[in-house]
């Protein structure tokens, strides 16, 4: 939904955002960051276009989510008596039992490491490169005002990527809390893919068999239960 409304944000497709983004956080919180993501590219794209009146759309737009996220919390404390604010504090309460930080910069910092050491590793070195070279030809783009529409998405993956490792609450659920990336991740990769090789179909190739060893030497060197 999201998605479609780049071309012509409207408060109504803002608020079947909301309503969507409430119903996904009611089965998982580990989706929380598709909230962001949307708003992000949704801002990016208005100042990669900047065309008349689409700053108050883009308003309209947000204000729209917010409207759908409200809506349906009072539908569900209503009708189902459940409170997703609740709900959030006692399962995240419970997490922060599983670790023992000081500060919240104590944790930032272990998580910093760990989070972003699991996620690389887990997704694979050849795409991750792939996505870090994207990433930097889509802010370039930005800079000279040449950006596409998957540089802002690009961009937006980027913020809510160190949103997640800065303001997530659980260190060591990578598998779980940052999946729902990989996606975009395959995306952002297989884009750049194209640039690299000619010859799709060798590029693939390529990238599946350095994938294929990146698995065989995690499952031969990590230490799973160390």
């Amino acid at each position: 939904v999201a998605l479609l409304a780049l071309d012509k944000p409207s408060f109504m497709k803002g608020f079947l955002v909301g309503a969507g983004a409430y119903l996904v956080l009611y089965f998982s919180f580990s989706l929380l960051g598709l909230i962001p993501l949307a708003v992000l590219w949704v801002g990016l794209e208005w100042l990669r276009s900047r065309q008349p009146g689409s700053l108050r759309r883009a308003i309209l737009f947000v204000s729209g989510i917010l409207a759908g996220v409200v809506f349906f919390w009072a539908i569900f404390r209503v009708g189902l008596n459940y409170d997703i604010l609740t709900r959030y504090t006692s399962a995240f309460a419970n997490h922060r039992t599983t670790w023992h930080f000081n500060t919240w910069q104590e944790r930032m910092l272990h998580g910093l490491a760990l989070n972003n050491v699991e996620f690389v590793t887990w997704t694979g070195f050849p795409i991750i490169l792939l996505v870090v070279i994207r990433i930097v030809k889509a802010a370039a783009a930005f800079l000279r005002r040449q950006a596409s529409r998957l540089d802002s998405l690009t961009l937006a993956f980027l913020v809510t990527y160190i949103l997640m490792v800065a303001l997530g609450q659980t260190n060591g659920e990578v598998q779980r809390l940052y999946l729902f990336l990989t996606p975009l991740v395959a995306l952002i990769s297989a884009e750049e893919l194209k640039n690299l090789f000619k010859n799709k179909k060798s590029g693939f190739l390529f990238l599946a068999v350095l994938q294929l060893i990146t698995i065989f030497l995690i499952f031969q060197l990590q230490d799973f239960y160390g």
